[in-house]
């Protein structure tokens, strides 16, 4: 159980430096102050998360958990460790400014709606370049899978998530 929670998380921090994920020696050791397990409801404390060619191979006490010798070792320190986080709803390809009116004025066209206004001024490669930009923030912030709503014209969703995964 804890194996798939720290999954999530693994990800985030191994996308995150590419040095831990290409080290060549394949073994990364995590260890910190405390690991949530939300199905329980438990606090491991302190916990350890063993991580083999990119996968999550054994999580526990840090005392349990044997890392081979060549193993690289984050001491992540007093950090709590949890699963990556879920947004169901996302705009990747959408630089919105919030309330609409001040998009209005930003961006102003008399024959479309606020929310249209990107689509018609943005180039598809700017929103292109703006929805990797805003994947990598989503991933730094710990959510580990979003769902990509409306993008108004640009259908770069499944080509931006085939480029993320080829990464």
């Amino acid at each position: 159980m804890l194996k798939w929670l720290a999954l999530a998380l693994c990800a985030v921090l191994l996308s995150g430096s590419p040095a831990v994920a290409n080290d060549g020696r394949g073994v990364t050791l995590l260890k910190a102050a405390r690991l949530l397990d939300p199905r329980s409801g438990e606090v491991l404390s302190p916990a350890a998360v063993l991580i083999e060619n990119g996968k999550v191979a054994e999580v526990g006490p840090p005392a349990q958990v044997r890392a081979p010798s060549q193993a690289r070792v984050l001491d992540l320190g007093g950090v709590t460790l949890l699963p990556g986080l879920i947004d169901s709803h996302t705009h990747l390809f959408l630089d919105v400014v919030i309330p609409p009116d001040a998009e209005l004025t930003r961006r102003w066209n008399p024959d479309a709606a606020p929310d249209l206004l990107l689509a018609i001024v943005e180039s598809p490669q700017k929103r292109v370049l703006t929805a990797a930009q805003l994947a990598r923030e989503d991933l730094e912030s710990g959510f580990t899978t979003v769902r990509n709503l409306g993008n108004s014209g640009i259908d770069g969703d499944t080509e931006l998530r085939d480029a993320i995964n080829r990464r």
